[in-house]
């Protein structure tokens, strides 16, 4: 499965999109993502999703959510655990963490004074970005939660931010 933050917010398996309908089940989705495997307790998924308390029983809510989205991703895509939840993907999955690991690789380039092959690490990740990160889920996605990866310039010069 692949995450693509940049531009509009997508998932894919085997390179063909998977629709995920529901901004509900798209800003779980996107939490989960952007955790990389971690797990997500329900308590933060739930006030992303109801945080003025709008619904009766959130835990209820939130593993109706999730059971959906397991069927529209493969049952084994969501991990359980006493810590919460966790989208079993890697670092490699997430287009945003391949963006800030070809930066950094750029950059180590860069400063090995292995300019071309610098220019051309660095346009891979600049590729990868198909339009501004999150922008879907401004209301909903705590900016604590969000990398660098929104901002490019804050990997090239330290100086941005």
């Amino acid at each position: 499965m692949e995450v693509r933050f940049f531009g509009e917010f997508e998932v894919a398996a085997g390179g063909v999109p998977v629709p995920v309908r529901g901004a509900k089940q798209r800003t779980i989705l996107a939490l989960l993502a952007l955790h990389r495997g971690k797990p997500v307790s329900a308590d933060r998924l739930i006030d992303a999703l109801w945080g003025d308390g709008q619904v009766a029983n959130p835990v209820n809510a939130l593993q109706a959510q999730i059971g959906q989205l397991r069927r529209t991703l493969g049952a084994t895509a969501i991990v359980t655990s006493d810590a919460g939840y966790a989208l079993g993907i890697g670092p490699d999955d997430v287009d945003a963490a391949r963006f800030e690991q070809l930066v950094a690789k750029g950059r180590r380039l860069l400063e090995e004074g292995e300019t071309a092959l610098a220019s051309t690490t660095l346009g891979q990740a600049l590729r990868l970005r198909r339009g501004e990160p999150l922008t879907e889920f401004a209301a909903n996605v705590d900016p604590r939660d969000i990398t660098n990866a929104g901002n490019p310039a804050a990997h090239l010069n330290p100086r941005c931010s």
